[in-house]
């Protein structure tokens, strides 16, 4: 961000630098109205006519979700009439198959079909099965990019289903959220997550939080571009993403010090029974080993609290002894029957 600018309005012009004269200029977005108004202003001076992607003559649908393969794809029914004088402007497609989910995948696709439609204009000869076709053969490595499962076993994290995403804004975030609720409406989420240390955090953390309500939040560290001056340590993202977590109304269970220690887990205090029914529970951890490590052991932390015999997390409490220091300290139900004591460890 800080090599085009220090906010949207200065990023808006430096992009729209690119803008050529009598050249077409295909909207994504959509933009705020005060960046929108930027590009527009640099296309008029630059007499280059403007498509927007989210015109009245544009429409999209996602038809279906097929999530049993090991790579799920969505099919979605795309309309395109950018001038109904123009054959050459109308595109109709039905039942295409994007391998890049979510909603705003589809409207990169419409934004991809329009710029198609836009070089017609220039002389090219792109038919509308060529743009079915590299449409449907789209896909871009750490963008919702599902590992197989060959590839989630030599990870140690045999049949879990893992997602590799770059997402890094507020925005990219709300995406994801949505997506993976989309696919996955049910199912127990733990995320794994490294940053740089020059985005916004905590927007970036309460996107996810509050719109994917995962169960376990594993903070490492992995090596980014311009070296280590700029990852963002494990202890600070722990920080944040507690006290994000905090702000949706979860009740937080900090596991970082749980590593190598075991709990011995007794149920006969009666204050033990209070429950967090009213309220999500996020468990969050440190890994700064490496992140093989830090997806083993949100695989164990969503077994503890998703496995049939320990149904119910129940309370937590902290262990201020001379030899226990941090220790967790978790009353688990099994049905109506209490448990007097049972020994994990992660």
């Amino acid at each position: 961000m800080n090599a085009l600018g220090d906010s949207l309005e200065n990023i808006a012009i430096a992009k729209s630098g690119i803008i050529k004269q009598r050249c077409p200029v295909v909207l994504g977005g959509p933009f705020e109205p005060r960046i929108e108004y930027i590009l527009r202003n640099r296309a008029a001076l630059m007499n280059a006519p403007v498509i927007s992607s989210f015109g009245p003559g544009i429409h999209g649908t996602i038809t279906k979700l097929d999530s049993t393969e090991s790579q799920p794809c969505q099919y979605a029914d795309i309309l395109i009439k950018l001038d109904e004088n123009d054959p050459n402007t109308i595109i109709e497609l039905f039942g295409v198959r994007l391998r890049m989910l979510g909603y705003h995948q589809l409207q990169n696709a419409i934004t991809a079909i329009c710029t198609a439609i836009c070089l017609r204009g220039q002389g090219w000869r792109i038919s509308d099965d060529s743009i079915r076709a590299g449409l449907e053969g789209t896909y871009v490595l750490g963008r919702c990019q599902f590992l197989t499962p060959a590839q989630a076993k030599m990870l140690g994290v045999d049949g879990a289903t893992i997602i590799l995403d770059g997402a890094h804004t507020e925005a990219s975030a709300k995406a994801l959220a949505s997506t993976i609720r989309m696919a996955f409406p049910d199912k127990p989420l733990a995320f794994v997550v490294a940053m740089a240390n020059d985005k916004n955090h905590s927007a970036f953390a309460h996107q996810l939080l509050s719109g994917a309500l995962p169960k376990v939040a594993i903070l490492t560290e992995v090596s980014v571009a311009g070296g280590n001056s700029r990852t963002t340590t494990t202890t600070s993202l722990s920080r944040i993403w507690t006290q994000m977590a905090r702000e949706c109304d979860f009740s937080v269970i900090d596991c970082s010090e749980t590593q190598n220690q075991r709990s011995n887990i007794s149920c006969s205090d009666q204050n033990l029974r209070s429950s967090f029914t009213d309220q999500p529970v996020l468990l969050v951890a440190n890994e700064s080993e490496s992140v093989e490590h830090a997806l083993k052991k949100a695989s164990k932390l969503l077994e503890l609290v998703h496995c049939q015999r320990w149904p119910f997390l129940l309370k937590l409490k902290w262990l201020e002894e001379t030899h226990v220091q941090q220790q967790l300290l978790l009353c688990l139900e099994f049905g109506h029957k209490w448990q007097g004591s049972a020994i994990w460890q992660l």
